[in-house]
Order: C-alpha cells, then sequence, then structure tokens
C-alpha cells in the first residue's frame, strides 16, 4: 500500500494493486486466526499426532497453504474436498468471456471516461459537466468489473483449481438496498467477515445484531481505506453513502422484494455511484497534479 502512495502512477493500476494488497491480507489473517484456533484446541485437548495430512499440525505445510492462496476464498480451512475433474469447455468459455468483457471495459475507461477525466483536468469542462458525462459509462463499468472478476475469473479459478463452490455472487440486480447490493454482488468478502469478525464476536457474548454492526463497520473502513491509497485522500465520500444508508435501511425494507424498491435503488445507484467516483477523482487530481492520466 505505501508503494501505491508514494508513486504517481494511473489509477487502474492502483485499484489493482490495492486490492491484490487487500486479498493477501486477508488471506493472511485467515491462515493465521484458523491455525491459531487449531493449536489451541490440540494443546488443550491434550491430541495426538496424527498422519492424517489434513489435521493439525500436519496441515501447516508449503504446499497447503500455497493451495490455500490460490484456491478463490479468504476463508481458510484444512481441507476443501477439491474434485479432479476439469471441464476444458467450461474455461474456454470463461476465457473468452473474460477477454470479451475486458476489451468493452477498456474501450469505456478510454472513450468515455478517461476522456473526460482528461478534459477536466485541463479546465475545459467543470464537475457538473464532467459527473453528467460520467452518470451513464461509469455505473456500466462498476457493473462490467462485478461480473469480470466473481462471474469470469472467480469461476475460472475455482474449475482450473478443483475448488467445489462455484457460487461467488447472488440476485445483486435484483438488491433494494445498498447493504444488500454489497453483500450479493460478493459473496467472497461477506464470508470472512462472517466468519472472523461476527462469529468471534459472538463467542465473546456480543448478540447477532451488534455483531454484524461492527462487522458492517469494518468493512466500511477498509473500503475507505482502500480508497485513500488508490485515490490518495482521506474524504470519506464512500463511508457517507454507506452510513446514510444504513439507518434508511428500515425504510427500504418497505420494498423489499418489489420491483418499487428494486427500482429505486437503481436510480440511487445510477446517481451516487459516479458522483462519489467523480468526487475521487477530483481529490485525486487536486492531491497529485503531475499523476498519469
Amino acid at each position: 500500500m505505501l508503494v501505491i502512495f508514494r508513486n504517481n502512477w494511473f489509477i487502474s493500476h492502483n485499484i489493482l494493486l490495492g486490492m491484490t494488497a487487500c486479498v493477501l491480507f486477508f488471506k493472511m489473517h485467515s491462515y493465521s486466526s484458523v491455525n491459531i484456533t487449531l493449536r489451541e484446541n490440540f494443546l488443550n485437548n491434550g491430541s495426538k499426532v496424527t498422519k492424517e495430512p489434513t489435521v493439525y499440525p500436519n496441515n501447516v505445510t508449503l504446499m497447503n497453504f500455497m493451495q490455500y492462496m490460490v484456491l478463490p476464498t479468504l476463508v481458510y480451512q484444512t481441507n476443501y474436498k477439491l474434485v479432479k475433474r476439469r471441464r476444458v469447455s467450461y474455461l474456454l468459455i470463461k476465457t473468452v468471456l473474460f477477454a470479451f468483457a475486458f476489451v468493452k471495459g477498456y474501450q469505456i475507461v478510454t472513450k468515455y471516461i478517461m476522456a473526460y477525466v482528461r478534459e477536466y483536468k485541463q479546465g475545459t469542462i467543470t464537475f457538473f459537466e464532467l459527473y453528467l458525462r460520467e452518470m451513464i459509462p461509469l455505473p456500466i463499468l462498476i457493473l462490467l468489473l462485478i461480473v469480470m472478476i466473481f462471474d469470469f475469473f472467480c469461476t475460472f479459478v475455482a474449475e482450473l483449481t478443483g475448488y467445489p463452490d462455484h457460487q461467488f455472487y447472488e440476485d445483486y440486480w435484483n438488491a433494494t438496498t445498498m447493504s444488500e447490493f454489497l453483500s450479493k454482488m460478493n459473496c467472497i468478502l461477506p464470508n470472512f467477515f462472517r466468519y472472523h469478525i461476527v462469529y468471534k464476536l459472538i463467542q465473546y457474548n456480543m448478540n447477532l445484531e451488534r455483531a454484524r454492526i461492527v462487522a458492517f463497520a469494518f468493512s466500511t473502513l477498509v473500503l475507505e481505506l482502500l480508497f485513500v491509497f488508490v485515490f490518495k485522500t482521506m474524504k470519506p465520500y464512500m463511508s457517507l453513502v454507506i452510513l446514510v444508508n444504513y439507518p434508511m435501511y428500515r425504510y427500504f425494507k418497505l420494498f423489499k422484494d418489489q420491483y418499487k424498491g428494486n427500482l429505486l435503488f437503481l436510480m440511487l445507484y445510477a446517481t451516487l455511484s459516479p458522483l462519489v467516483i467523480c468526487l475521487y477523482i477530483h481529490e485525486f487530481l487536486v492531491n497529485s497534479p503531475d499523476a498519469i492520466v
């Protein structure tokens, strides 16, 4: 993260390296936390060392660690029951779809996003004009990235490594609240927070609702920290949008599983997401005037 912060790289480079750093951090935390728990249980129960490779301490090997690092999951287990069969046609289809989506995403970024950002940096358009021009391409790009990562890339890696669970997202297009959208578009990160934060806090006698609030606050903090390093600003625009949405959850709950609620959320998504990103782009250009755009 410090490498990103100290260099005037392109925004896309910062996002890629920042997401990679977060994934590695979560994986390392899960690996160490689970093995610490296994060690405590092993010592407290007076267990004997067996020859089973998936039982502690036999699971603490380089091969086991490397296997976990390449699997599309953030929660460590000693045994994932990997399947041996690989569907070559499935891998080819995901590769072609990912390549097609990547080309389209590149076209959107270069032709409809960065072109307007350069004009804004040169002072030829105002911030409001930048926001209006980005209202269509930015939401489309976000949805395209979600499909690329969780539908094409993660499923490709799961099939290639034999990981049995291919459900990396749910019906986020039917979401009626921001929290529902964030939890359904990505099943990997919520599983991490559920296992390493919610369940841990419940063990310390915290009720489920408060544990979820703490997990929600921590996830918001992580997202904001990522934005700090990517856009090099401390302005909590994303956090404010998420936190304002949280008290409105009861109001949106009236429209849960209804097309009215889904339509209302899509309207908010189409207006707020480009606004937040444009604000971060503005701060990035102010704080890093020499950055490559």
